[in-house]
């Protein structure tokens, strides 16, 4: 009989984004819990790999490193022999601390992965894709992005490959195992009692009619489709046609720069050296012709250069700059609170309020910029508690009349100095 119905209910008679070989080596290790005494042995992913434990980015040189490994699911999961269970939930956690991290300037999601699940693949790649333009977001296939992996990879402004790696797999597998042969060995014979005749298809203690594969077909060309349009969308030099013309193969990293389905061949350390020095590029005043050795064009026209003959006192300039500066902080917060207004009050910062909050105020991010990011989070759940003792004593008292000792303060007044102090850190400036 089958053990671990839930384990084979994600492996079998369901859509995966995942490269056959490694749904192979999947199906070998875990065997014998499903009653698969004879699977064949894999040809791949047969090394055995050091363990490699889940956690957070890394911020290296301005750049948040996001490891993408293993088996992709749903969600975070567990380590089935030979595979770690990677979720695509906590992937996105990930990505948007990283997107709402001040210390990191760009993204480099790092991958070595054969894909997985269909759930949740597709919400991290748009999640991705939304981010596009609030920081720079790169991907490298170090040295597998395979399948699901691929998906996401794609999702990125730019896709780098190491020279040994392997992109593609652009499809969609699902696999039917029948033991119906050999349970009638044993002299076991399953019998379903259901309502509604299509309950049972796929099971696997029947042989799957060939009504119920034509309907399994229709779906894993359903999800075929949106991976399809998913990569089209994304790679601006590949076109659905392109994208099918593949049919599902892997390509080296040659390969996969001449199709398009990457950009460039480097190594991860290469990768994040030429990304850090992109966002770290010090940026220089604009310099004056005469700073530069040059001369000013009213100089090559005759005509007196009004900037070197006018006469202007140390004070002069001391108070033009005051006052530019006063009138550009007054500006600088008027706008910032109507963008704070309007991330805050964004339909989707309900349920995350604290994401919402560390958008508004670490990054300078529009409520346009910002309502897809939220929109592509996961909700907050809290759990809710109950009144304790005191606080029902102080229900049944109720609220004394209790009056200040000083005047009530001016709201409007309070108002503007929690929005100066809110800008203050934003800007890192003081609001005066």
């Amino acid at each position: 009989m089958m053990n671990y119905p839930h384990l084979a209910a994600r492996i079998f008679n369901t859509p995966l984004l995942i490269h056959p070989a490694k749904l192979d080596a999947i199906v070998h290790g875990l065997g014998p819990r499903f009653g698969i005494d004879a699977a064949p042995q894999p040809e791949a992913y047969l090394t055995p790999t050091p363990k490699r434990e889940p956690g957070g980015y890394r911020v290296v040189d301005g750049v948040a490193v996001i490891d993408v490994f293993g088996v992709l699911a749903h969600r975070s999961g567990f380590d089935a022999k030979s595979s770690y269970i990677q979720g695509y939930d906590g992937l996105a956690r990930q990505f948007a601390a990283a997107l709402a991290d001040p210390q990191a300037k760009a993204i480099l999601l790092n991958i070595d992965s054969p894909g997985g699940e269909v759930a949740g693949a597709f919400q991290l790649a748009d999640q991705i894709r939304a981010a596009r333009g609030v920081k720079p977001i790169h991907a490298i296939a170090g040295d597998l992005a395979a399948s699901a992996a691929y998906l996401i990879a794609s999702a990125a402004d730019t896709l780098s490959v190491t020279r040994t790696g392997e992109v593609g797999s652009i499809g969609v597998v699902m696999r039917h195992v029948d033991f119906s042969g050999a349970l009638a060995q044993e002299g076991i014979r399953v019998t379903y009692i259901h309502a509604g005749s299509h309950k049972i298809d796929g099971n696997p203690y029947q042989p799957l009619p060939a009504s119920v594969q034509a309907d399994l077909q229709v779906q894993v060309d359903h999800y075929y489709g949106l991976f399809v349009d998913a990569v089209a969308a994304s790679r601006k030099g590949m076109t659905r046609e392109s994208i099918r013309a593949t049919e599902a193969r892997m390509f080296t990293a040659e390969q996969a720069v001449q199709m398009g389905l990457a950009d460039i061949i480097v190594s991860p350390d290469q990768r994040i050296d030429q990304i850090s020095k992109q966002v770290n590029l010090t940026i220089f005043p604009r310099a004056t012709a005469r700073q530069l050795g040059g001369r000013p064009m009213a100089e090559n026209q005759g005509e007196a250069d009004p900037i070197t003959t006018a006469t202007f006192t140390q004070a002069d300039l001391d108070a033009a700059r005051e006052a530019g500066r006063q009138a550009g902080l007054s500006e600088g917060r008027a706008t910032e609170r109507k963008r704070l207004d309007a991330i805050l009050s964004l339909p989707q910062a309900e349920g995350r309020e604290a994401l919402a909050r560390k958008l508004a105020m670490t990054t300078d991010l529009s409520a346009e910029a910002v309502a897809p990011l939220l929109d592509a989070s996961p909700v907050a759940t809290v759990a809710k508690t109950g009144n304790t003792d005191f606080a029902a004593h102080m229900e049944r008292i109720g609220n004394p009349a209790v009056g200040p000792d000083q005047p009530p303060a001016d709201p409007q007044a309070d108002a503007a100095q929690l929005w100066n102090r809110a800008f203050s850190k934003v800007s890192g400036s003081a609001a005066h």
